[in-house]
């Protein structure tokens, strides 16, 4: 089975967005409506996913994983 990264990353967005997120949601869906290229839109998704983590944001603890799973996912698709 293959995995839907574009329905992924929209989806994240929306699970953002209902958070108060709208920044990162935003940064996420424009990745994805303005990416030239499948790797270039999983690079940004997967860049601003891992920035997300980073900035200490306190999310819950499903998210969370659910942004680890997309970013590892993205890693193994673009050999990182």
């Amino acid at each position: 089975m293959n995995f839907d990264y574009v329905n992924e990353g929209r989806s994240i967005a929306k699970e953002l967005f209902s958070l108060g997120l709208e920044d990162w949601q935003q940064r996420i869906e424009e990745v994805i409506d303005f990416g030239s290229t499948g790797t270039e839109i999983l690079m940004g998704v997967r860049w601003n996913l891992s920035e997300l983590i980073k900035s200490d944001t306190k999310l819950p603890p499903l998210i969370d994983q659910r942004l680890k799973d997309y970013i590892l996912s993205a890693n193994k698709i673009l050999g990182d």
